[in-house]
């Protein structure tokens, strides 16, 4: 202790033997313990001797006393004040840490709803797209079956210098509509296959747009709660 803080320390009251330095720079009257509280555990002791000390002026020095009534000045109660104090820095310190990773989670969950919202879109126009081409081609394909058939009726009928008889042309009506059968059988398991990748596809993104929304509101409890967490204190101090 230096000569000048030796001399104020004498006019400490109430067991405030001490002068104390404050991490503000500002000088207090303290007892032993409370100096011994201030010099070990740096601002978090200065916390807690301040808010359990008097505050009061000392009428000779105009310094700041903290004495304390004697029950207060066990140094058991001041380390577990201080263990206390200490623990629930960590726990917000904990807390804090943990908010921010819902935040970012949150982040990366409105990300994942973007994505599936703009992947389920291309799948539902990939294979609406699909399903057109596919049905154009199945009515080109049947078109030049029929050209193709009524083609051959006609050239054997040619070769063989017989007249367009009734015969024949029922021969031809039922290999048209023999073909056109196959058409719109084909074309019913289009769009019957259609039908199924769509309702997959739709299935599919309401099922993870479910899960991503209870994901969502799960992660927001728990930033509000470590939100919560990382501002509270321990008996006002710290």
């Amino acid at each position: 202790m230096s000569i000048a803080n030796n001399h104020l320390s004498k006019h400490g009251r109430f067991g405030d033997t001490e002068i104390a330095k404050t991490s503000s720079g500002d000088l207090w009257h303290v007892s032993k313990h409370e100096k011994k509280l201030i010099d070990n555990y740096g601002k978090i002791g200065e916390d807690v001797v301040d808010t359990l000390g008097s505050g009061t002026i000392n009428p000779t020095t105009g310094l700041k006393e903290q004495w304390v009534q004697a029950a207060l000045m066990v140094g058991q109660l001041g380390l577990s004040l201080y263990q206390g104090a200490k623990g629930a820095s960590m726990e917000r310190d904990n807390a804090s840490a943990k908010y921010n990773l819902a935040v970012g989670a949150l982040k990366d969950l409105e990300k994942a709803q973007n994505q599936l919202e703009a992947t389920t879109f291309a799948q539902k126009d990939f294979t609406t797209s699909k399903f057109e081409t596919d049905i154009k081609r199945l009515g080109k394909q049947t078109s030049d079956n029929l050209l193709d058939i009524r083609s051959n009726i006609d050239e054997s009928t040619r070769r063989t210098n017989l007249a367009y008889s009734g015969e024949i042309e029922r021969k031809e009506d039922r290999a048209e509509k023999r073909i056109k059968e196959q058409a719109t059988g084909m074309s019913e398991d289009l769009t019957s296959q259609f039908g199924l990748k769509m309702g997959e596809i739709v299935g599919g993104f309401e099922s993870e747009k479910a899960r991503l929304k209870s994901q969502k509101r799960k992660l927001e409890y728990e930033k509000s709660l470590y939100s919560d967490m990382s501002r509270s204190r321990f008996l006002g101090i710290v």
